[in-house]
């Protein structure tokens, strides 16, 4: 359960490893939260694929290639 705001949108896809909320919407943080405490399917599904995504988008082979990637482009 994360906020729209800073980083977390590029961590977390919606309704694939989590959930994500506007910023100060308390009643639907509260209501994901809820949901995730009482779907202990829901939660395992979001985790397991968490792990995915972090290990496909923030690998150490993956942020170099970006990093490779972002100074080639200024060249």
């Amino acid at each position: 359960v994360g906020a729209k705001a800073g980083g977390i949108p590029e961590v977390v896809a919606h309704g694939v490893n989590g959930v994500l909320f506007e910023p100060e919407d308390v009643e639907t943080m509260k209501n994901y939260i809820i949901d995730l405490l009482l779907d202990s399917s829901k939660r395992g599904l979001y985790a397991k694929q968490a792990k995915e995504i972090a290990t496909k988008k923030f690998s150490l082979q993956a942020m170099v290639k970006r990093n490779i990637q972002l100074y080639e482009s200024l060249s």
